[in-house]
């Protein structure tokens, strides 16, 4: 369900995997949309498409955005 909201918002969905979970990604999950097995890799592979004013939005678990903490943490403060 959450998927399809999303691709009702969205231009683009990747979607991926925790790479410590991938045994547990189901084929059904995989065959959803675009999928790329490599958290890291979808995230540079979706910054490359992206211009100045879009927005990345990374969801689905904390365990997730966990793994790609370390792709923004130099750059961002708060």
């Amino acid at each position: 369900e959450m998927y399809g909201e999303l691709l009702r918002l969205s231009d683009k969905v990747l979607l991926t995997q925790i790479p410590r979970l991938k045994d547990k990604t189901t084929p059904e999950y995989r065959a959803m949309g675009d999928f790329e097995p490599e958290a890291e890799s979808a995230v540079r592979k979706i910054l490359t498409q992206m211009k100045p004013e879009d927005t990345l939005l990374v969801t689905g678990s904390l365990y997730l955005v966990g793994e790609l903490r370390k792709l923004w943490m130099d750059r961002v403060s708060f």
